[in-house]
């Protein structure tokens, strides 16, 4: 086995690492293989969860209150 520099890129970030393997191929395959994915969900064009936020008042008008954002008078 050799050992072999890895550069790579993740989110414009550039990273480094070292791994032993036995060829160039095989060096791709473990850093590949390191990435976990947790979850994967589709986004669609509807927008649920902002048009539930915004059509609710009361919500929307508590959070101007946290932000300190809300004029009352």
């Amino acid at each position: 086995m050799k050992d072999f520099e890895i550069c790579f890129e993740l989110y414009d970030k550039k990273m480094k690492t070292t791994v032993s393997a036995f060829n160039e191929t095989a060096a791709k395959k473990i850093i590949q293989d390191k990435i976990i994915f947790h979850k994967i969900t589709e986004i669609t064009d509807d927008h649920t969860n902002v048009k539930d936020f915004m059509g609710n008042n009361e919500t929307f008008n508590n959070l101007m209150d946290i932000l300190g954002m809300n004029n009352k008078k």
